[in-house]
């Protein structure tokens, strides 16, 4: 089944909506995409639309920050008893 061809909201470009490797969707310039049935999105062949779009800001998502796991603290080693000296 062919792609559908939409509309970008601000330019009204034509564009198609693909998935990256990730699985994730990416609107595509639809002059870019050869094959009608492509499911992937191949950067060597074809034009994200946020590289065109003069309003590609408006409409992209923040990048989500990679955050370091949460570090435990441990707990200091118990202390020893002291030990009773003879006067």
């Amino acid at each position: 089944m062919p792609n559908k061809i939409s509309q970008c909201h601000s330019c009204k470009k034509d564009i198609i909506w693909l998935k990256t490797f990730k699985g994730k969707n990416i609107p595509v310039d639809a002059e870019t995409v050869k094959d009608p049935e492509a499911k992937l999105f191949d950067r060597a062949t074809m034009v994200c639309h946020f590289e065109t779009c003069v309003d590609a800001e408006k409409f992209r998502k923040p990048k989500e920050e990679k955050t370091a796991p949460a570090k435990t603290e441990t707990p200091p080693p118990a202390a020893e008893p002291e030990e009773e000296i003879p006067l």
